[in-house]
Parts: structure tokens; sequence; C-alpha cells
């Protein structure tokens, strides 16, 4: 006759993930988020382990039936904090691979929010790609528009990423990944999805004509790029303490940069040129960044100013909100530095009436005021006049190759 073991498994913390966990014939469960710094276990993980344990016991020991697989919802709400903690640079800011990732699951959650996990299949992944290429309409964030296929085997790639990170936690089976993985991505010429011409180098000439229509910060980050070639975010981000001024060539080595988080250096040469720009914007605060959408808007505002010709009023000598809504920050991003660009062009080459924005006209006016003919007419013209600022490291890498040859560039 058999006896029943009288020792009882016991609750634990699963490093990993974080949660506590309890092994039942040889099967694990998880009971809910433990933190690390906490000893003994969070009121709601032990209640779960007790009422797993008195259904254990009340089953006679045996298995009990599967839990009930976790939802799209739920899996992304589990993932998110690894992806916070996962894509941050060594300061502990947010790389722009959170924003993407964010991007890239959207379009998952709205189709498939409340499907469990174990339902997930590459037919399904095919139809989120599918709603990437065709675009959707999302009832909180609007038209989410057409992609292009790059883009799409990217963001396809990320969700495919939460799963591999999903089976590592052992919160999906290995068959649910692998077969993911299967799906092939988006090949050139073979589908629907948008393709986008390659990225060519802009002329000098037009580098030229925007840089009376932009700031000085913008002007200088523009040439800066163009006679170094470095990348748009690595240009936001220079700052005096990061540039070795001992020689007669400056070094500037970005402490974030695209290949940081494998280890790779990342050195760029500052010549006299390019030393008679930096030396403009140096700062007695060695960490303060050169390049400040904060000071630009102080310099505005003070130029203004000295060109008001009536006296102020005591109640306009400060008219700046206390807690403004959405303040200058100190430094740029590629982001704001490529729709600054995008604004001097615009400037630069404004498209012919009626298209063009009128003197005193609000943008959504403007907008409201053009028809959908229209409108098409101002994205080509738009197209046909916009460079971004990518295109100067192409017009360095290119001018380096004509002078010095392919190996050089």
């Amino acid at each position: 006759m058999s006896t029943q073991p009288t020792e009882l498994p016991t609750l634990r913390r699963h490093k990993a993930s974080n949660q506590g966990i309890v092994t039942l014939n040889h099967h694990d469960h998880y009971l809910g988020q433990w933190p690390a710094d906490q000893r003994k276990p969070p009121e709601h993980v032990q209640r779960a382990f007790d009422t797993v344990m008195a259904e254990w016991l009340a089953n006679g020991r045996r298995p009990l039936a599967p839990p009930k697989s976790k939802t799209i919802t739920e899996l992304v709400a589990e993932f998110w904090p690894f992806v916070q903690e996962h894509y941050r640079r060594h300061d502990g800011s947010a790389t722009s691979e959170v924003a993407e990732f964010r991007y890239s699951l959207r379009p998952l959650v709205y189709l498939y929010d409340e499907l469990p996990v174990n339902k997930f299949s590459p037919l399904k992944l095919k139809a989120v790609r599918q709603l990437m290429i065709h675009g959707y309409d999302h009832p909180t964030y609007g038209p989410q528009g057409k992609l292009s296929r790059k883009l799409v085997n990217k963001r396809i790639g990320r969700i495919v990423r939460m799963f591999r990170w999903a089976f590592e936690e052992e919160i999906i089976q290995h068959r649910i990944h692998l077969s993911l993985r299967a799906v092939r991505g988006l090949q050139a010429g073979r589908t629907k999805a948008r393709e986008l011409p390659p990225v060519t180098a802009v002329a000098d000439a037009a580098v030229e004509a925007i840089l009376p229509f932009v700031s000085a910060e913008i002007g200088a980050m523009i040439r800066l790029q163009r006679l170094t070639g470095m990348r748009p975010g690595e240009v936001c981000n220079i700052r005096a303490c990061d540039i070795d001024t001992s020689g007669s060539v400056w070094i500037y080595r970005p402490p974030y940069h695209k290949m940081a988080y494998r280890g790779e250096p990342r050195v760029i040469a500052l010549g006299p040129q390019a030393q008679a720009i930096v030396k403009e914007f140096f700062q007695l605060d060695a960490t303060a960044y050169l390049f400040s959408p904060r000071r630009a808007r102080e310099r505005w505002c003070a130029q203004v100013r000295a060109k008001r010709k009536t006296k102020v009023q005591p109640s306009q000598s400060n008219r700046r909100k206390a807690k403004p809504e959405k303040a200058p920050r100190d430094h740029y991003d590629s982001m704001s530095y490529c729709q600054a660009v995008s604004d001097g062009c615009d400037r630069a080459f404004p498209a012919p009436e009626p298209l063009c924005r009128r003197d005193g006209e609000s943008l959504a006016a403007w907008s409201r005021r053009l028809t959908t003919e229209e409108t098409q007419q101002l994205r080509q013209w738009q197209k046909q006049h916009r460079w971004k600022p990518n295109q100067l490291r192409h017009a360095h890498a290119t001018d380096v190759r004509r002078r010095f040859g392919l190996e050089a560039a």
C-alpha cells in the first residue's frame, strides 16, 4: 500500500520573471508579480499560492487542469517592463526602440487583444502584417497610414521578438515561437507594400538655400553634419565634455550611438571648419548640449523684442506661462531636427498658389481649405523639394568617395 508524501511543495520566487511560482506534478504555476526587493511574498501571491495548494490537495495531489492561457493584451502588459528595462542607455533614458515597440504592438492588440496566446498562429501574424500594409483607423490613435515594405518587416520582427521573450520566460510553448519564425519577410517587387526610394545625397545648393530660413542652431547642425558625415542623432547629442580638444584635430566620441549596445566605439574627427562651428555654441557647463531649442527660443524672443519700436507695457513684459503644456527641450532629437529641416525647406521652396499657406492662416484652416486633389499635389510638391538630415551623411560619403576612393568612404 503506497503512502502519500508528507512534504508539500513550497512557494518560491522565479528570478527571471520576478513572479511567485510553485511546481506541482512537474508543472510550474505562476502566481503573480513578486518584486525583487521584497523578501516576503506579496499578499496577492500568497493568496494565489494558498488557492492552488487547496485545489491540488482537494484533487488528491493529482495534476490540476491547465491554467487559462494569457491573452495577447496580458502578454503585452507583461512584456512591456522588459522593453523599458532593456532598451535604455547608460544614463537610464529610453532608446528609440521603446517607441518602435509601441507602434509595432499596436496593430497586434487592435486585432487580437482578447485572443489566447496559445491560439496565435502564423496566419494571424500575416493578418497583422496586412493591416500594416493597407492601414486602418484606430479608435484611440486615429488613422494609421500605410507602411513601407522595410518598415513592415521590422515591426513584424519586433512582434516575433516578443514571443521569443515569452518562450524564454516559459510563458508560451516553443512551438508558437518556432511557427512564427517560419513567416518570411516581404520581398521587394513581390508584395503590395509600397517601396521607398533609396536615400540619395542632397545637393549643396539645396542645403545652402534653407540656411537663411532656419535657426542658428539648426543651421550649425546642418553644416556640421555635412562636414563630418555623422548621424542625425549624434549631431543632436553633441556636448563639450564629449570632445577631446587636446590635438589639432578634435575627436568627438558620442556616448550614445547606433552600435553602443555592442560595445563598439564611435570616433568622429572635427577639422578646423567643424571646430569653428562648435566653438560658437560652447557653454560654461561642459555637460550642456551645444544645440538647444530652449536657447534658440530665447534668442528668437530677444531678437523680436529688440526690433520692437513701441514701448513695452508692464503687463506685456513677461507673458510666459508658469507651467506651459509644452516647453522647449534642452536638446534636439532626430525627429525634431528632421521637422526643423522640413520646415526650412517649405520656407525656402514655398508651394505655388493655391497650395501654399497664406499669411495669417492657421494650420487647421489651411488643411480645411485644400481639396483632396490639392492635398495630393501639395504632398507631391513637398516630396520633390524636401530633404532629410540623413541625406547629408550620404552627401559626405559621396564627397569622400569622389576625392579619396571607396575604401576611405
